[in-house]
């Protein structure tokens, strides 16, 4: 073989096909990096649209909480006002209910468990990503900090002292009291 020169015709064929398998196997694991990329994007996407959804309707609670408790503050100035300048005369019952009250809301945390245990560099900006880490390792953290303290007074301050002093209790909006003079007077 070696003196016909059909051993080198064999090599050369030989390393041409082993040159088509490389090429084919690099050309498929482009296309398999392409494909990757194309599912992690879509993936980004869902993720993104997600947390634009959670953080909207998280808002949204947190908007109608701050609103109950911006209420419960007028009302409360209002009695105030109206027990330093000694008009206490029929004072609504919604000036004594305004006060009591706990501020439940739940933050979605859903989305951002989910991309915790996918992987944040899902998130291809590091802004965004930092941002989203941000949200909800630090405020929603602080906004349940807010909550267990809110939960711990009502509990342990107001409820009692409603309990004690008022009847026809109504959560947020009126609460009439036993002894109208006692309670003026604390």
């Amino acid at each position: 073989m070696i003196e016909s020169g059909s051993t080198r015709k064999y090599i050369l064929y030989a390393l041409g096909e082993i040159a088509l398998v490389v090429i084919g196997i690099l050309i498929a694991l482009q296309i398999n990096n392409w494909n990757n990329n194309q599912i992690n994007k879509k993936e980004e996407k869902e993720i993104l649209t997600a947390f634009k959804s959670t953080i909207h309707n998280d808002l949204k609670g947190l908007k109608n909480i701050l609103k109950n408790v911006d209420s419960a503050v007028n009302r409360t100035k209002m009695l105030q006002e109206l027990i330093s300048s000694k008009q206490t005369d029929n004072v609504p019952d919604s000036l004594y209910g305004g006060p009591m009250g706990m501020h439940y809301f739940e933050m979605n945390t859903a989305t951002f468990e989910a991309l915790k245990s996918r992987s944040f560099n899902l998130i291809s900006n590091k802004s965004i990503r930092a941002e989203i880490i941000k949200i909800y390792d630090t405020h929603y953290k602080r906004i349940e900090q807010i909550k267990e303290i809110d939960s711990g007074t009502t509990l342990t301050l107001f409820r009692p002292y409603y309990l004690e002093n008022f009847s026809d209790i109504r959560i947020w909006t009126s609460a009439l009291p036993n002894d109208e003079s006692k309670v003026l007077s604390d």
